[in-house]
């Protein structure tokens, strides 16, 4: 069975580009014939898979029309073709019932997610279209593939649509072999974002810090941000004097990122997915995270994580929690959380079980 898995966007994120990597590699790893197509207008780093929009192409609406063209001149190339999801796009209505062997790729709750992304009027415009050309784009597709179970429960109800789970992985392979420089009379939280948004809930963090601010001084608490922050997030942090405990990084390069992992206890998961009606998350971070052998304290269930695992804690925002879970972990070593994790994390594993759960799917159709 062949399968095409495209996506078409303004510009691939660092985040989107390391999943794509990972699924490419994965299913040469497992001899899967499977392609990946990432249409967008920015710089192409990787010609396994990225190919640039044409210039015509490359405004908003534009760059949906283009990915249906390009639908459409190569669907008899392919027994399935998994779209990720195009929000408000006008163009499903049109050309959506010309492709018959299309799922659609979930990422998040659409229709809440826009409102969260941007809360002025152009946010609740984008959510009431998607409200319509998303539900329409449901009853087209033969399926659609989400990244939490959540998120599947949210799609079928929405569209009565057959789902499947497929939550992001990572390339296990790929992480290199930390030094460990974790300190006995310390605690290092780390906290990375590409950009803290709200869904992440830093300025709950900060408040839950600025509460418990005499305890954390007794255990000697560091968090460090790794990622760019908003406006706000920072002049909260010095409104409340808490630059002795939060370290803002900014963005980081590998290295010197590594050297925040190696002295680090755990690692922080997003602590506000209410804001994108969401109940539980699958982030990369997490990955990354139990990849290097952090253990991670999050506010949400990992869709792919059960809950009884030791090294993925899920708690309320308190920072006193979460320092008494860096405590337990402090002696537990790098190497038995990356094994232990393996199972739920690896992008090898989470393709394979993919492809053979379509394959069954497509064979019955």
């Amino acid at each position: 069975m062949k399968i095409l898995h495209l996506s078409c966007m303004r510009e691939l994120t660092k985040g989107q580009r390391k999943q794509l990597e990972f699924e490419y590699e994965a299913s040469k790893v497992n001899s899967l014939d499977w392609e990946i197509v990432a249409l967008h207008r920015g710089k192409i780093l990787n010609r396994n898979f990225e190919k640039k929009i044409p210039k015509f192409f490359q405004l908003v609406f534009f760059r949906n029309l283009y990915a249906w063209l390009f639908m459409i001149k190569n669907k008899n190339k392919y027994d399935l073709i998994i779209i990720r999801h195009m929000t408000f796009d006008p163009f499903v209505l049109f050309f959506g019932w010309l492709i018959k062997n299309r799922i659609s790729l979930h990422h998040a709750k659409e229709v809440e997610a826009l409102k969260a992304v941007r809360t002025n009027w152009i946010g609740t415009c984008a959510s009431y279209i998607e409200r319509f050309t998303g539900y329409v784009a449901l009853k087209q597709v033969k399926a659609a593939i989400c990244v939490t179970s959540d998120i599947c429960t949210y799609q079928e109800k929405r569209g009565n649509t057959r789902t499947f789970l497929y939550p992001n992985g990572i390339k296990l392979s790929n992480n290199v072999q930390l030094k460990d420089t974790r300190k006995l009379d310390e605690i290092n939280i780390l906290f990375m974002c590409g950009t803290f948004s709200p869904w992440h809930g830093l300025d709950l963090l900060i408040k839950s810090v600025k509460k418990y601010n005499n305890f954390l001084h007794k255990n000697n608490v560091k968090i460090h941000l790794v990622g760019k922050l908003l406006k706000k997030e920072k002049e909260l942090i010095s409104q409340y004097g808490l630059e002795n405990i939060f370290i803002l990084h900014g963005s980081l390069d590998e290295e010197n990122y590594i050297k925040i992992i190696e002295k680090s206890d755990i690692g922080l998961d997003s602590l506000a997915l209410f804001r994108e009606g969401l109940k539980e998350g699958a982030a990369l971070k997490v990955r990354e995270y139990l990849a290097y052998g952090l253990p991670v304290y999050s506010a949400y269930k990992d869709t792919a994580i059960p809950l009884s695992f030791d090294f993925y804690y899920v708690g309320e925002v308190s920072v006193v929690d979460v320092v008494n879970f860096s405590k337990k972990m402090k002696n537990i070593s790098r190497e038995k959380v990356k094994l232990d994790s393996e199972k739920y994390i690896s992008k090898e594993i989470l393709l394979k079980k993919l492809y053979r759960e379509l394959e069954e799917f497509y064979c019955k159709k």
